[in-house]
Parts: structure tokens; C-alpha cells; sequence
């Protein structure tokens, strides 16, 4: 059995190990360190994580709920200003590879999209790299439209919307 739950600060440890033994260099990820982490678990930002009944994290998803006034707003120039207080990101999904296509990515995503919608926030949006065509296809897959290309750091990235207010 499978458990969904919040995750806290003392996770850090199996989120970092999580990420390390399911990304590989052509991934085309940018991977996180603890103190990105621990400043996500300082702020607003929150994590859900998918536990084997072992107690093994076999998936995890970082979110942020940025404020109107955040240096990066993701929602900034796509939708109104006045509803940039109700703006979310979807800052990181990683699910095991010996886990993928079992549908928890989607379980994972339909309970950030829950939090969202309890907290009041109605516009997502995600940064996905067009060569990582599973998350594109998970994301599509959940309602999610790609509404941009730019280059980050020297890599072209999709930048995903969800409007929640249509759902």
C-alpha cells in the first residue's frame, strides 16, 4: 500500500536520495541541493511524498505559493496583476524510475492541485524541459497547457499553465 502524505523538514535526507538515484545526466534536470530543500521547508512551500509502507519515498512533489510581490511570479505578464496573489508553482515532481507509469505522478499531482484549490490559489504553472517528454505528457495529461519556450540557464524549458477556476 501506498501512502501520500505532507513531508516535513526531516525528509530532506530521502528527498535528496530520491532525486540522486532517479535523475540521470541526460535527464536534462537541474538538480537541487539541501538548502534548497530547507529554505522550501522555511517558507510557504510545501511537499507531498508517496511512501512505500516501508516507509521508503518512492515520489515527492516541492510547491510554492508565491506572493504578488515574490521577485519570481511565475504568473507575472500571463495573467492579471490582481491575481497574482492566487498564482502557484509546481517547483519539482520526481517519481522513482521503477515506479513510473503506475499512475503515481497523477495521485501526486491531483493532491498539490487539492492544496492549491483549499488554499485559495487558482493559476499553476510549471517549468518542464521539452526533452523530458514523460512529464510533459504527465502534466498535459492532467490539464496542463504549454504556454511558452524560453531558455533557462542555457536550456530551453516549457513553461506549463493550469487554470483551476475552469475545473
Amino acid at each position: 500500500m501506498m501512502i501520500i502524505k505532507k513531508l516535513t523538514i526531516k525528509s530532506i535526507d530521502h528527498i535528496i536520495d530520491l532525486q540522486k538515484r532517479s535523475i540521470q545526466n541526460g535527464d536534462d534536470f537541474i538538480s537541487s541541493s539541501i538548502e534548497v530543500y530547507q529554505r522550501a521547508f522555511q517558507f510557504q512551500n510545501f511537499v507531498f511524498g508517496i511512501s512505500s509502507d516501508e516507509d521508503e519515498l518512492l515520489a515527492f512533489c516541492n510547491c510554492s505559493i508565491p506572493t504578488a510581490a515574490s521577485k519570481i511570479n511565475l504568473g507575472r505578464g500571463i495573467i492579471d496583476e490582481e491575481y497574482l496573489n492566487n498564482v502557484g508553482h509546481i517547483n519539482t515532481i520526481i517519481v522513482e524510475r521503477s515506479w513510473r507509469k503506475k499512475g503515481m505522478g497523477k495521485k501526486l499531482i491531483q493532491t498539490v492541485l487539492n492544496e492549491f484549490t483549499q488554499k485559495g490559489i487558482r493559476h499553476i504553472f510549471v517549468i518542464v524541459s521539452p526533452n523530458n517528454q514523460a512529464s510533459l505528457l504527465l502534466f498535459q495529461s492532467m490539464g496542463f497547457c504549454i504556454i511558452k519556450n524560453f531558455l533557462y540557464k542555457g536550456y530551453s524549458r516549457n513553461l506549463l499553465q493550469l487554470n483551476l477556476m475552469s475545473i
